[in-house]
């Protein structure tokens, strides 16, 4: 889980992105993946995620999230932001 400064963010099997404005009432959003994720970071104007089969996820906004190429096809257990 992660606070982008506006949002939490929480990340789990297959391919389920949470969001929550308050840490109370979450909304399921769509990441176009059945991989499990696994981990969250919210960085200065994206939140990243990644997951099974070297998974990147990426979104500006928390709702619509593309996939980018990690180039591996292991697990990625967690991401950090460097800023």
């Amino acid at each position: 889980m992660c606070w982008s400064g506006s949002s939490f963010y929480a990340v789990g099997d297959d391919g389920l992105i949470l969001s929550s404005a308050n840490g109370s009432s979450w909304i399921k959003r769509s990441s176009g993946t059945t991989e499990d994720l696994w981990g969250v970071v919210a960085g200065k104007d994206r939140v990243v995620v990644v997951g099974g089969a070297g998974k990147i996820l990426s979104s500006s906004n928390g709702y619509a999230w593309y996939s980018e190429n990690s180039g591996i096809f292991s697990i990625l257990y967690d991401v950090t932001w460097t800023g």
